[in-house]
């Protein structure tokens, strides 16, 4: 498998011991990033995160483990030696990572919540505001296209340093820098999030779900 996808649902939130012991597996460059979380909900999601970033990178068997990873100039976490390109992202109880060994990955994943109209208006383009206006679930729509947006600006490796309504994410394709890149979105039956994957390569991906009970 050359493209799959870690997906942690967690059922228990990692105690004090746990987070220490877990923590310890890391190196201290990640560690340095998850104690930036203040919050203690934030704090497990992204030690979860790079946890199962671990896992992932040492199941594929290449030379590129979590210790030799780094950080772009974009703040993205990137390998070196282009051996797999890789994203997390979390929301609610959920933490997902991707991973594809051939082409380059963004991942976003939100819980259902309401959607703002305000807020489509201001950062999405009129013509994906009208999309979501004429679907039957406003709510639903806008967390589908908020994940799609974020999946594809991860992807590219940009962050939101571009605008957001300078593209569209109401097909499975878009064009940036001259470039093809395709959105999946729904790729796991899930009633409480929204889960999108953007690569330059329209391929499938696998899901591996896995417990917390699983990483403690």
């Amino acid at each position: 498998m050359k493209r799959f996808i870690y997906w942690c649902n967690i059922d228990q939130f990692p105690n004090e011991v746990q987070c220490s012991a877990m923590m310890a597996e890391l190196p201290e460059f990640l560690q340095h990033s998850i104690r930036e979380y203040r919050n203690e909900r934030d704090f497990a999601r992204s030690l979860i995160g790079k946890t199962l970033l671990k896992r992932g990178l040492k199941s594929l068997g290449l030379h590129t483990t979590i210790d030799t990873i780094e950080r772009n100039s974009f703040g993205r976490y990137v390998c070196t030696q282009g051996e797999v390109d890789f994203n997390i992202s979390h929301s609610g109880n959920a933490v997902v990572v991707a991973f594809d060994l051939e082409g380059k990955v963004g991942i976003d994943i939100q819980e259902k919540s309401k959607g703002s109209l305000l807020i489509a208006e201001r950062f999405f383009a009129t013509e994906e505001v009208n999309w979501m206006k004429g679907q039957k679930d406003f709510n639903n729509a806008f967390t589908h296209i908020w994940t799609r947006k974020e999946a594809v600006v991860k992807a590219t490796g940009t962050g939101i340093r571009i605008p957001l309504n300078s593209f569209l994410v109401v097909k499975d394709e878009v064009a940036m820098n001259g470039q093809a890149f395709y959105l999946q979105s729904n790729l796991h039956d899930s009633k409480n999030y929204f889960l999108t994957v953007c690569s330059n390569l329209n391929l499938p991906y696998h899901i591996e779900l896995f417990s917390s009970t699983d990483l403690y």
